[in-house]
C-alpha cells in the first residue's frame, strides 16, 4: 500500500510485555505488532478527538489512546471510557474552577468561555507508569502535568501547578513536550522552553520539587527540549531539537546546575 501522512507513526509503546508492541498511527489507528511472529496481529480503529495520537498504552486487556486535542479514550471492550485532560485543565481556571468545585452546571456563556480557553491548548505526550500500569500521565502546550488512575478515571489523582512568576513578575508559559516516570510516585518532565522538572505525586506539593533549566542558546535561539528518558530515580537523559543529549541529576549540588554531561 502507498505510504501517506496518515500512516506515519506518531507514538509507540510496549503492550503487556515486550512480546507486543503498540504502534499508533497519525490517522488514529493502532497496529499491534507480535514480536515472536514478527508480524502485525491486529489493527484497531481508535478515532476520537482531533490530531494525531500522542500516546498509547495497554491496561486490563484494553488499549488506551490520547489525541492531540486532549480527547483520551480507553477502548475497554464494548464500553469505551472517555476523559479529556485539556477540558480538566480549562475547568481549573478562574470562575470555572468554582463552578466545578460546587458541581454546578455551566450556562451557555460559560460553555463558550470554556471552549475559547481550549484554543491553543493541546496534549503532547501520554506515558504509562511501568511500576503501576493503572497510572498514566499526560502534559502538553498550556496543559500542566496530570496523572490519572485508570481504575478511577473520574478525576486526575495529581494535577501540577505552574511555577511562580519569573523575576519580572511574568507568568511562566507551560509547554510539556515529554515526561517520564522515575518511580511509582515521582515523575520528570521536559519543556519546549528548556525546563527540566521533577514532581512527587505522593506529597501535597503540586509544584515541582526540583526545577532545572537548560538555558543554552543555539544560533541565538533558546534551546528546545523535546524528549526525556529516566536513568534512575534522580537522573534523566534529555534530548533537544538540535540533536544534543544531556544527562541531568536532580540530586542537591549535582554538576553545573544539575547538568552532569553533554553528548553531541
Amino acid at each position: 500500500s502507498n505510504l501517506t501522512k496518515e500512516s506515519s507513526i506518531s507514538s509507540i509503546n510496549y503492550g503487556d510485555d515486550e512480546s507486543e508492541i503498540l504502534v499508533a498511527l497519525r490517522g488514529q489507528k493502532v497496529k499491534v505488532f507480535h514480536v515472536p511472529d514478527k508480524s502485525y496481529s491486529t489493527v484497531v480503529d481508535t478515532a476520537g478527538g482531533t490530531g494525531p495520537i500522542v500516546g498509547v498504552a495497554r491496561y486490563d486487556g484494553a488499549i488506551l489512546t490520547a489525541a492531540e486535542s486532549g480527547f483520551r479514550k480507553w477502548w475497554k471492550y464494548d464500553n469505551p471510557v472517555e476523559f479529556n485532560p485539556v477540558h480538566t485543565e480549562v475547568m481549573g481556571i478562574g470562575k470555572l474552577k468554582k463552578r466545578k468545585e460546587n458541581s454546578d452546571a455551566l450556562n451557555e456563556e460559560e460553555e463558550k468561555h470554556a471552549e475559547n480557553l481550549k484554543i491553543g491548548r493541546k496534549l503532547c505526550k501520554l506515558r504509562q507508569c511501568p511500576w503501576a500500569k493503572n497510572l498514566v500521565a499526560v502534559g502538553g502546550k498550556e496543559v500542566e502535568l496530570q496523572v490519572w488512575d485508570l481504575d478511577a478515571p473520574e478525576n486526575p489523582v495529581f494535577k501540577a501547578k505552574n511555577v511562580r512568576c519569573d523575576k519580572l513578575d511574568l507568568r511562566v508559559p507551560v509547554w510539556v513536550s515529554d515526561l517520564t516516570f522515575l518511580s511509582k510516585t515521582t515523575l520528570a518532565i521536559c519543556s519546549r522552553y528548556g525546563h527540566i522538572r521533577k514532581y512527587d505525586i505522593s506529597s501535597s506539593m503540586r509544584r515541582p520539587v526540583k526545577d532545572l533549566i537548560w538555558n543554552e542558546k543555539v544560533k541565538d535561539e533558546d534551546l528546545t527540549c523535546t524528549t526525556i528518558c529516566a536513568v534512575n530515580e534522580n537522573q534523566v537523559l534529555v534530548g533537544t531539537s538540535t540533536g544534543q543529549l544531556g544527562l541531568w541529576d536532580f540530586s542537591p549540588n549535582a554538576g553545573y546546575y544539575g547538568l552532569i554531561r553533554k553528548y553531541k
